[in-house]
């Protein structure tokens, strides 16, 4: 081996050693990437178990399948995530939650009252034999035109 080649050799040594070194120092600043439950990292599962969980979920009813997948997030996630996915159910249900309670507290009682009470607050009654109702004649001064708004 010459001189040159040996020059080479060690250049690219010297390069993949940095090469190493950075990769290193990359790794070390990001977070570790197996989920970590207890103080113990959790073990990935093998690809035909997801699979199957795949299959189990495609074969179920669309209301079951969303149980399913909440529960298998529950299992198989950090405590985080499934609080997180929780709340966000709670959020988008508690809407509906809000709507039903507003209308059979508050809205639902309030019109059997006005109705046990006889209040038409559309004026939909018929008064005498017509529809009809008599309105006072608009005032027809200067003023009224003048002042439109």
């Amino acid at each position: 081996m010459g001189t040159e080649e040996r020059h080479d050799a060690e250049a690219n040594r010297r390069a993949l050693e940095r090469a190493r070194q950075e990769t290193e120092r990359i790794r070390a600043s990001q977070p570790e990437q197996v989920p970590y439950e207890g103080g113990e990292a959790k073990q990935p599962l093998p690809l035909w178990a997801a699979r199957v969980v795949s299959a189990v979920a495609f074969l179920l009813p669309l209301r079951v399948r969303v149980r399913f997948i909440y529960t298998m997030n529950f299992l198989y996630n950090s405590l985080g995530a499934s609080v997180r996915m929780a709340f966000g159910w709670l959020g988008i249900h508690l809407t509906r939650i809000m709507i039903f309670a507003s209308y059979f507290l508050v809205l639902g009682p309030t019109a059997l009252l006005a109705r046990l009470f006889g209040a038409d607050p559309l004026g939909l009654r018929r008064s005498g034999d017509s529809y009809f109702t008599t309105k006072e004649p608009a005032d027809a001064s200067e003023e009224r035109f003048s002042r439109q708004y």
